[in-house]
């Protein structure tokens, strides 16, 4: 792709859009389907022999261009390791402060439900969001197994 890696999904329901590639729709068809038109977004699209080029809005914007020439992922693949942990205080009055907090293990929990994700790699939803299996099927509509083969990743599972 062309453009930001997750810039793709602005217009895009990602749900919709995983659900229609993975039961056979052409990449255009897909992007068709899945954009949210709900939300006031416009999209053209030019395929090309080898990539669609998706051009979107919303409202008055300028349009955007992204050549789509393989399957965009919403999710890229990440190892925790030891790391400083931070709290984060909301005031009363709307002002919120951010405190380092102790340093961490490679542990790692769902930005979602909390859980305690017990496998390696672990998914992080539009680069930022580490998801446990559940959430991440319930996000994308596509299963950890099928995204770790659409990737190539061999996931292991931690000893509880």
């Amino acid at each position: 792709m062309s453009v930001g890696q997750y810039e793709f999904f602005d217009p895009i329901n990602v749900k919709r859009f995983y659900t229609a590639i993975l039961s056979g729709k052409r990449m255009a068809q897909a992007i068709l389907t899945a954009v949210r038109h709900e939300d006031g977004w416009e999209v053209e699209l030019h395929e090309k022999q080898d990539a669609v080029l998706f051009r979107y809005r919303m409202g008055r914007k300028e349009w955007r261009e992204i050549i789509v020439d393989e399957m965009p992922r919403a999710w890229e693949w990440w190892m925790p390791s030891p790391r400083r942990a931070f709290t984060m205080l909301w005031i009363e009055d709307g002002r919120l402060f951010v405190e380092e907090g102790p340093v961490i293990g490679n542990e790692a929990w769902c930005d979602l439900c909390g859980t305690l994700i017990e496998f390696r790699p672990v998914p992080l939803f539009t680069g930022n969001y580490a998801l446990c299996s559940t959430c991440f099927e319930e996000v994308t509509g596509v299963t950890l197994a099928e995204a770790a083969a659409l990737d190539g990743v061999e996931l292991e599972w931690l000893d509880p």
